[in-house]
């Protein structure tokens, strides 16, 4: 649920929902642009997370 919350994921999901109106009103490349720009850098910053997160964990259990 937390993730659902984040403000990469609202972020993420307010440039989906703008593509998909832009894909409505007729702008169907620059919408398409839009919806894949949203999902690309959402994924690209969880995936940033993600490494950060995990390498805090691995240096974490090497000190113990």
């Amino acid at each position: 649920m937390k993730k659902f919350t984040s403000r990469k994921f609202l972020t993420a999901l307010a440039g989906l929902i703008t593509g998909i109106f832009l894909i409505i009103e007729g702008n169907i490349t620059e919408g398409a642009t839009t919806v894949a720009s949203a999902v690309i850098a959402y994924c690209i910053s969880e995936g940033y997370v993600d490494s950060k997160k995990l390498k805090n964990d691995i240096e974490k259990n090497l000190n113990e």
